[in-house]
C-alpha cells in the first residue's frame, strides 16, 4: 500500500511539472540527430570501423552521463523523505523503490527514442535482432547507472562531496570501458576496474553485436598507387586490423577480437570473476 501510494504520488508529481521530463526528451532527441547527422549512412567498409565504435560508445556514455542529474533530484526530495519516515508515513525504501517503478518506463520511452533516431541515422546493422539487443543494453545500462548514481547520492550527507566522488568515479568507469582505453593497455594493477564496471560489459555486447555481421571492403590496400597499379590482390594486404593477405574484406568479428579483446561468445555471459587468457580471445562459433 505505501509503494503504491508512493508510485501514485510520483506520477501525479510528474503530471503537475512535466518541465524537467520534456526538456530530458527533448534533449535525447537532439543528441540523437546531432550525432546520427555527422556519421549519417556510414559506411560498412573499414574505413568507418572506428567511427562505429565510436558512435556505440556515445550512445552508451550518454545515458551514462545523463544520470548524474539523479543525484541534485534526490537531494531535493530528501528533506521531504526524511520528514515521511520520522512521521512513520513511509518508509525510505519504499519510496527508492516506487521512484524506481515509475522511472522505469520514463527511462524506456527516452531511450527508445533516442536509439531509433542514432541507429538508423547512422545506418548500424538494419536486423531486427541487432537493433533489440542495442536498444536492450542502451536500456539496461541507462537503468543500472541511475542506480550507481542513487546509492552514491544516498552515502553521502551534501550534494557537494556526493557530485565530486561520483564525477571521480564516472571517469574511472569511461576510461576503463575499454574504448579510449583498450584492455590490452590497461595498467595491470588497474585492470579489475574494468571487470566491475557495468559499462564495459553494456560496451562489449553492443559492439561485438554491431560487429557481428560486418564484413567491410577494405578502404586502403597497400601496396597502391601510383606505379603498383598492376599488383593482384593476392600481392596486396589491407592496412585495417584483422586484415588476411589477398582479402579485400575483414571480419567484423576479426576487427573487434583483435582491437578490443571482446567476443560476441560474450554477449549474455555475465562474469563475476576473472576470465582466463585463452577465454578472452575466443571467437564467435
Amino acid at each position: 500500500m505505501q509503494a503504491r501510494a508512493v508510485m501514485v504520488r510520483r506520477v501525479r508529481i510528474i503530471r503537475g511539472n512535466p518541465a524537467p521530463l520534456v526538456v530530458q526528451i527533448a534533449v535525447f532527441w537532439v543528441q540523437g540527430i546531432i550525432m546520427g547527422t555527422v556519421f549519417y549512412n556510414s559506411p560498412e567498409a573499414t574505413g568507418a570501423y572506428f567511427s562505429r565504435g565510436g558512435v556505440l560508445f556515445f550512445a552508451l556514455l550518454f545515458s551514462a552521463l545523463s544520470a548524474m542529474s539523479e543525484i541534485p533530484a534526490l537531494f531535493a526530495q530528501r528533506p521531504i523523505i526524511i520528514k515521511h519516515y520520522r512521521a512513520a508515513m513511509y518508509h525510505p525504501f519504499i519510496d527508492a523503490a516506487a521512484l524506481t517503478l515509475v522511472d522505469l518506463p520514463v527511462t524506456f520511452l527516452i531511450n527508445s527514442v533516442f536509439s531509433v533516431i542514432l541507429y538508423f541515422l547512422v545506418d548500424l546493422q538494419r536486423t531486427a535482432s541487432q537493433f533489440f539487443i542495442f536498444f536492450l543494453f542502451i536500456f539496461t545500462m541507462a537503468v543500472a547507472m541511475k542506480a550507481w548514481f542513487r546509492a552514491v547520492a544516498a552515502a553521502f550527507g551534501s550534494p557537494a562531496p556526493a557530485q565530486s566522488v561520483a564525477g571521480i568515479l564516472l571517469l574511472g568507469l569511461v576510461l576503463y570501458t575499454g574504448y579510449t582505453l583498450p584492455k590490452k593497455s590497461m595498467i595491470g594493477a588497474l585492470k579489475w576496474i574494468s571487470y566491475i564496471n557495468p559499462l564495459r560489459y553494456g560496451f562489449e555486447g553492443i559492439i561485438t553485436n554491431e560487429f557481428h555481421t560486418l564484413n567491410g571492403l577494405c578502404s586502403q590496400l597497400v601496396p597502391s598507387g601510383a606505379g603498383y597499379e598492376g599488383v593482384s590482390l593476392s600481392n596486396q594486404v589491407c592496412t585495417s586490423v584483422g586484415s588476411q593477405p589477398g582479402q579485400d574484406r575483414v571480419d567484423g568479428n576479426t576487427f573487434v577480437g583483435l582491437s578490443y579483446g571482446y567476443s560476441r561468445s560474450n554477449l549474455w555471459r555475465v562474469r563475476f570473476l576473472l576470465p582466463a587468457p585463452h577465454r578472452e580471445a575466443d571467437t564467435d562459433t
